[in-house]
Parts: structure tokens; sequence; C-alpha cells
């Protein structure tokens, strides 16, 4: 809007005219990137991603009898992200994005049951157009489905969860992974504010953050303070070391920023 322009550049005119001492040192500059600036919105033709999704539903068909609905999610984005700071540094950065999602339906007699896969990452669409690529998810949707078909109600009650790798990482962030932000901790509202440095874990587990896995949809060069990312190791071999930072708690804290610095938009 108007009104949130001219907020923008009175901000930057404001920047611009100061030069405090007292102003916290910007992040160092880095040429490490984790993916390249590919536009994956215009890598292929709007005929081309129309024609791979009525392939994807007419493989899904052809594989199984009971494939009744076959959905396929084909997204994209690319921000080009300049981040002005308090001394009037500048930070850029390009990010791409793509995601392929299939869900299918399978029905037997009167029963229905769905099954789903997806990837993605910070690459372009040519990964994602490989045959063999595409067919897994296709492969691996159905299979999810029959598995279902057949699938007796788990029961009620705690009970030992096993993760394999990949997605299943989020139940583990969602656990424990917002209770290890530096604020939280600061504010003593997290349950392992007074734990750095004490056994939280078993013997041999190992948590880490990693924004630095080349093309990964995690991954990012920098954060949104212009803060290069890391591979932070938050729990090793059981005990409690390290919390994620952004630029502003690292300060209260009296450390530093672990490139985990994130705002709901830009106007924050």
């Amino acid at each position: 809007s108007k009104d949130s322009l001219t907020r923008a550049s009175n901000t930057i005119k404001n920047v611009r005219s100061k030069n405090s001492p007292n102003v916290d040192v910007s992040p160092l500059k880095t040429n490490k990137k984790f993916y390249n600036a590919i536009n994956p919105i215009s890598n292929f033709t709007f005929e081309q991603k129309i024609k791979l999704l009525q392939t994807i539903n007419d493989y899904a068909r052809s594989k199984n009898s009971k494939v009744e609905q076959v959905s396929v999610t084909l997204a994209s984005s690319w921000e080009a992200i300049r981040i002005v700071r308090a001394d009037g540094q500048l930070i850029d950065d390009v990010r791409p994005l793509v995601r392929l999602g299939v869900n299918i339906a399978v029905k037997d007699n009167n029963k229905m049951e769905t099954g789903s896969y997806g990837s993605g990452g910070r690459h372009g669409y040519e990964v994602l157009f490989e045959e063999k690529n595409w067919k897994f998810h296709v492969d691996e949707a159905i299979r999810q489905a029959l598995i279902m078909l057949k699938a007796e109600p788990a029961p009620a009650g705690e009970m030992t969860v096993v993760l394999g790798p990949g997605w299943p990482g989020i139940l583990l962030h969602e656990a424990i992974g917002h209770g290890l932000e530096g604020d939280f901790n600061r504010k003593k509202t997290s349950v392992f504010s007074k734990l750095m440095g004490e056994k939280v874990a078993a013997n041999g587990v190992t948590v880490v953050d990693d924004g630095t896995i080349d093309s990964k949809r995690g991954s990012l060069t920098i954060d949104d303070e212009g803060t290069p990312t890391e591979n932070t190791i938050l729990i090793e071999n059981g005990k409690l070391v390290n919390y994620m930072q952004d630029r502003l708690n690292a300060r209260l804290m009296k450390t530093k920023s672990t490139g985990n610095g994130r705002r709901q938009s830009y106007a924050h």
C-alpha cells in the first residue's frame, strides 16, 4: 500500500542518516550460497507443467484398479530479498522454492483411504520433472493408501515411537524445537531454561538445527536479519549445549546469533 511504502522509505532515510557508534556490529558477509538464483516459475512452460500433471494422473490410475481419485500439486516461488541493516549495510538473497505433492484415494468395496507423498527444495523444476522422481511420489502414495485399507485401528495411550529419517523430524521440532529457542529461555518460559549443560536426552542422542544443506527446503543463505545460517548443535550426546538465537535475544543473553532470526514479515 502507499502507506507501507511511505513508512518503508522514511525508515531507510532514517537509517541512512545515522552513523552512531552504538549500533550493533552487522553480521559478516559470506560468499557461501546453498542454492542458486534460478527462477523456477519460468523454468518450464505452462503447457509442460499441465502435461506433467496429466501424465502423473494417467500413471497413477494405471498402477492399480482401486485408485479412485488423484490430486497432484505443483508449486513454486521465487523471492528476491534485500535487508537494510541499521548501519546502512545492504544484504541480498535470491530464494527459489519448488514442491510436488501427490495425494491418492483408493477404494475397496465401501471403504476409502488416502496416501500422499511430496518433496521439494530450493532448486528448479527439473528435479521434479525427472520420471523416476515423480513415479516414486505416485508409487509411495499408492503404497500408503493400500496399506491403510488393511490397517487395524491403532491402540490408544502412550507408546514408543520410532522416527525414520526425513519428514518425521517435524515431530522432534514440535516436541522440543520451539523450547530451544533463545527468547523462551531468556524469559524462563521453556522447560529447558535452567538446563544448559545438563543431561536432557539419552547417550548417543545429538540434535542439530542445520540451515546449510545444499538446495534443501529448510536451508537459507542468510536469515531474516542478514546473519548467515549455521549448523547449530543443540543437544550433544544427550547434553543441552546451545539454544537457537536471533540477534536481539543473543545480545540480551550476551551470546551470538546462530542465524535463526525469523520475522513474520518484513514489516516486523
